[in-house]
């Protein structure tokens, strides 16, 4: 990245008196080196892999596991046969994959499943250690407020702006979608969290923008800025740093959202 951005531009300036951008050969370069630097770094995972699994990118989850169904299809087929240690001994028509998923399953099953684990992955994260009802607050503010002032807001977008909403929804919409398509197998949050912070990031990139700062928000014959919100937020994070963290704190271990065994003994 550093090298990336350091890397000598072309100073000529272009007919509107804009400095240009890397030249071609300059943008070639940076290729190579981003590619030379990734080989490096994973060249040795990369021939272990191959070594051992035979293949150079091994990953059990993506490999298998999304293909099955449940867990416990998982502990019956390729973790009893050696996928730890080498390929899995199953008969080739038995390695799960996209090709046998699609022939074992039903149209209706393959398009419900997204959509059933993004359901089961959001009801778990309702219940886990309570970050969602940050961002919770947030999209709804950022809702009430493009609803509110949807015609105002319109006169804001552009091409750009376009693009670049169009980007976020199919990113958040796509990840979500392959996080509930691993549900059915494991129901594993911290895919979720992966994303929660971009997720911040863009709604408060929206909130603070200069046309969007200023807008009270409507309720009933009460007008709200933004500041209000923030103070609220600020209220629920003091009362759970006072109540609900020392709680995770004492009882709380590894991955585990209960308490240690023989703790509350």
């Amino acid at each position: 990245t550093v090298v990336a951005y350091r890397w000598p531009h072309r100073d000529s300036p272009t007919e509107d008196g804009a400095a240009s951008g890397p030249s071609p050969v300059a943008r070639l370069a940076m290729l190579g080196v981003f590619a030379a630097t990734f080989l490096g770094i994973i060249g040795p995972y990369l021939m272990t892999s191959k070594e051992v699994f035979g293949r150079y990118f091994y990953n059990r989850p993506t490999t298998f596991y999304m293909w099955y169904d449940s867990w416990d299809e998982v502990l019956a087929g390729t973790w009893a046969h050696g996928e730890e240690v080498g390929w899995p001994t199953l008969p080739p028509e038995e390695i799960p994959s996209l090709k046998k998923y699609v022939r074992d399953h039903t149209l209706g099953e393959i398009i419900t499943r997204p959509i059933r684990g993004a359901v089961m992955v959001t009801a778990a994260s309702v219940v886990h250690y309570g970050y969602l009802k940050y961002l919770v607050v947030y999209a709804l503010l950022s809702a009430w407020l493009a609803i509110q002032y949807r015609a105002r807001l319109m006169r804001l977008v552009n091409p750009t702006v376009a693009v670049l909403g169009l980007f976020v929804l199919a990113y958040f919409t796509g990840f979500l979608l392959l996080i509930g398509w691993y549900a059915p197998v494991s129901v594993e949050t911290r895919f979720v969290l992966a994303h929660y912070l971009p997720a911040l990031f863009v709604l408060f990139k929206f909130l603070q923008h200069p046309g969007v700062r200023a807008l009270r928000l409507q309720v009933g014959r009460y007008s709200l800025r933004q500041l209000h919100v923030h103070q609220f937020v600020l209220g629920m994070l003091a009362l759970e740093l006072l109540f609900e963290m020392p709680y995770h704190l004492m009882f709380s271990f590894g991955a585990s959202q209960g308490p240690a065994p023989g703790l509350l003994q």
